[in-house]
């Protein structure tokens, strides 16, 4: 008679997992699929906590994994300000910050607690303007300057009008590191590019864009530089009509927006006595 071979059956666990889900058990018989199914989810649990507690040796840099971000430069808050290796003055860049946020109110007659304060001319590229301002620097710690204290809404009735990470407050910063200079341009003649276009962009041409009284200041720099040639004389800089229509000696519909003593019009008389320069 020949020997009967035993078979052996290997269980695996996704042939157990059909068992269980057929409601049968390794005994055999209806009802045991909870013991099995207990029995098989402990095993794929404990196998699954092995696969994800177990460290996988490092292999390397993952081809085409691109470098972690640099983080983004620091703004704001204490962060130092970046020294410039460029030039400030006051003249453009102080000037051009005061005239943005400071001359609303410390220029204005109608508000004589902030002039009595700290007085800007209109258009503050006066000595006036300039010494009173640099009254309230500090070179030894120009960030402990007045001027940037109240800026920022230290005991300024104003409120805070620059943040820290604003250029026009770098721009004071260095401006008082470098030593509070006035003007890169101080001894240079007076040019109508460099000078007199910012007047007349800010004095006049709310009216004479549309040509009013038949002088016409719009956006082209050679247009407007022939248009004050045209009513500018050289021999006698204070007869020029363009003078007389804005300090106040012929009719003017305007007023006089550049009465005696103002500095806009001593700038203008300069720029006829240099030569009426272009650029």
């Amino acid at each position: 008679m020949p020997r009967l071979l035993p078979i052996v059956l290997t269980l695996s666990t996704p042939f157990l997992l059909g068992l269980a889900s057929l409601g049968c058990s390794s005994s055999g018989g209806g009802g045991g699929g909870s013991s099995a199914t207990s029995g098989v989810t402990s095993a794929t649990s404990s196998q699954t906590t092995t696969a994800t507690t177990t460290p996988t040796p490092s292999t390397g840099p993952i081809a085409n994994t691109p470098p972690p971000a640099a983080p983004p430069p620091a703004t704001g808050g204490n962060a130092p300000i970046p020294t410039t290796s460029e030039d400030r003055y006051y003249n453009p860049h102080v000037r051009g910050t005061l005239l943005n946020y400071c001359t609303s109110c410390h220029a204005s007659s109608s508000n004589q607690a902030a002039l009595n304060a700290y007085e800007l001319s209109g258009f503050p590229t006066d000595p006036m303007s300039f010494n009173n301002t640099k009254d309230r620097t500090n070179d030894l710690d120009p960030e402990a300057s007045l001027l940037l204290q109240k800026a920022l809404g230290n005991n300024h009735g104003g409120g805070a009008i620059l943040k820290r990470s604003d250029v026009g407050y770098a721009w004071l910063v260095n401006w008082i590191r470098q030593g509070s200079r006035l003007d890169e341009f101080e001894n240079a003649p007076r040019t109508f590019a460099r000078n007199i276009q910012p007047i007349l962009d800010r004095g006049c041409f709310g009216c004479h864009s549309g040509g009013a009284g038949g002088f016409r200041i719009g956006t082209d720099l050679q247009a407007n530089y022939q248009q004050m040639l045209s009513v500018t004389e050289t021999a006698v800089p204070t007869n020029s009509r363009v003078i007389q229509k804005c300090d106040g000696g012929i009719s003017h519909t305007g007023g006089a927006p550049w009465a005696v003593g103002r500095p806009e019009r001593d700038v203008v008389i300069q720029w006829i006595v240099d030569g009426r320069r272009f650029q």
